[in-house]
């Protein structure tokens, strides 16, 4: 029975931790999202309008001081990977994809 004390606490410590980070991550997120003017859809648009194709992935890009869209499209077998601008809608940068 002391056996499954002993690995019952740092299960439930570990969970604990991991429910506090996903908290602040979605904060973060929540944050980040409030300074969009556009919507994830219109980022997916303006991705597809711009290099064509099909999008498979989207996200709101937390690494950048801007505030971007990543959108991740195929073209012909070729994946691109598209910064779209949070705020105007605007493609900043496509990126090929190996």
């Amino acid at each position: 029975m002391n056996i499954k004390k002993t690995f019952l606490l740092p299960l439930t410590a570990t969970a604990a931790i991991s429910v506090a980070a996903l908290s602040f991550a979605d904060e973060d997120e929540v944050k980040l999202l409030a300074q969009t003017e556009i919507t994830l859809q219109q980022a997916i648009d303006a991705a597809v309008a711009h290099q064509g194709g099909q999008a498979y992935e989207a996200e709101l890009e937390d690494d950048s001081f801007d505030v971007e869209y990543e959108v991740k499209v195929i073209n012909n077998g070729q994946r691109y990977k598209i910064t779209v601008d949070g705020k105007s809608g605007e493609v900043k940068r496509v990126r090929e994809k190996k």
